[in-house]
């Protein structure tokens, strides 16, 4: 598994949280 898409994936989700928390 390449490490720039478990990055990806983890900001992704992140960004997901955030904007449903707003």
């Amino acid at each position: 598994m390449n490490n720039a898409w478990f990055y990806f994936h983890c900001v992704l989700a992140l960004v997901i949280l955030v904007k449903d928390y707003n």
